[in-house]
């Protein structure tokens, strides 16, 4: 896709209300090295294969979300941690404003989602 800074966006494993802004485009270089990381999670490679040839997009949520479902977050479990345990765990990651994901996990929020979000929001405040 052919993201750009200030495009309305929104996670495709997270989905709503997980919407934001674009507010960063890196390469996967840039990303690491702000990281002090040597490797992409591989959370990320298991889910988006050529992710290390694409960007890492930063994205501003319109309120604080988890960066991550909790499908994600127990999938990302190599330890062997008890189901209970990550659920647990989860309720305790904290909500974030801002996150960043590879470039495949994000599209373009259409008229329809958009429109599903202002419903959200409205409902909840």
């Amino acid at each position: 896709m052919n993201f750009q800074i200030n495009d309305r966006v929104v996670s495709k494993k997270t989905g709503l209300p997980a919407v934001g802004t674009i507010h960063s485009l890196m390469t996967v270089e840039m990303w690491l090295g702000r990281q002090g990381k040597t490797e992409v999670p591989q959370r990320w490679i298991d889910l988006y294969p050529d992710c290390g040839d694409k960007l890492i997009i930063g994205v501003k949520f319109d309120s604080p979300q988890k960066p991550v479902t909790l499908a994600e977050y127990c999938s990302g479990d190599q330890n062997g941690h008890s189901k209970v345990f990550l659920e647990e765990a989860y309720r305790y990651l904290p909500n974030t404003i801002c996150a960043e994901y590879p470039e495949d996990d994000l599209e373009f929020l259409d008229q329809e989602r958009k429109e599903s979000h202002v419903s959200f929001i409205k409902k909840k405040g």
